[in-house]
């Protein structure tokens, strides 16, 4: 890997958690909990942002001045990426997690812009396709209600406008002018993040290392024992076999 970082987890002056397409910030506790009596950490919640930019203003307003730590997963990927390249003295490194430069299934996400907000209710096809495509239908008896009561919370209108930002983002002209410490974790068995888009987010970032988690796309929530180990070895400036 390209990476050549030397950091000190002690140094840290804030890790903040930026959420998945749920936004609320929620799904972390699990991470949290593996991650507690190591790291404090504060979760995002994000509310009715339009535009990336939106979402980089509010993840920014609960930065500090200096050494903040980002984590980031699948949808707030793009969000580290600019904040990163906006506020590059505030920010000390990063950790992006089964996520990307480029949004997976763009054409998809810009035909959901244009149908109905009642198609982004929560039902159980929907149910159905997010153990299928986030969880690779494994059986977690104790997330998948969480999960579910999560995205019911989300307005279907958030849901959908979500969606159709997703449909233009595309961060890789600013992957080179970023120089911060970076750590992907990708899942090995990810059904939304490809590994050409793993491969495009890390050959872009000129000072990355990877870690690659045995799990679906929610490793966060799935395997977050594993997660919090490889993040604390990242912080602590410890390489691991990927």
């Amino acid at each position: 890997m390209k990476s050549s970082y030397e950091m000190n987890v002690d140094l840290a002056q804030k890790v903040l958690l930026l959420p998945g397409l749920d936004g609320t910030g929620r799904l972390f506790a699990p991470l949290q909990a593996a991650l507690a009596g190591n790291l404090d950490t504060t979760a995002i919640a994000y509310g009715d942002e339009r535009l990336l930019e939106d979402y980089v203003e509010t993840v920014a307003a609960n930065m500090a001045d200096a050494d903040t730590v980002l984590i980031a997963e699948s949808f707030s990927g793009p969000v580290a990426l600019a904040l990163m390249s906006r506020f590059p003295s505030q920010i000390r490194c990063a950790v992006l997690c089964a996520t990307f430069a480029v949004s997976p299934l763009r054409f998809l996400c810009g035909v959901a812009g244009m149908l109905p907000t009642w198609v982004f209710q929560a039902s159980p096809l929907r149910g159905t396709l997010i153990r299928h495509f986030a969880l690779n239908s494994e059986i977690h008896h104790d997330i998948v209600p969480e999960v579910m009561a999560v995205v019911r919370s989300v307005p279907d209108a958030v849901t959908k406008s979500r969606l159709k930002m997703l449909s233009r983002v595309d961060l890789r002209p600013l992957l080179s002018s970023i120089k911060h410490p970076v750590l992907c974790l990708r899942a090995s068995d990810d059904r939304v993040v490809n590994n050409m888009l793993c491969r495009q987010l890390m050959d872009g970032l000129p000072n990355v290392d990877a870690s690659t988690i045995r799990g679906p796309h929610m490793l966060a929530q799935t395997r977050p024992t594993e997660c919090a180990r490889a993040i604390l070895l990242f912080l602590h400036g410890k390489k691991k076999d990927s």
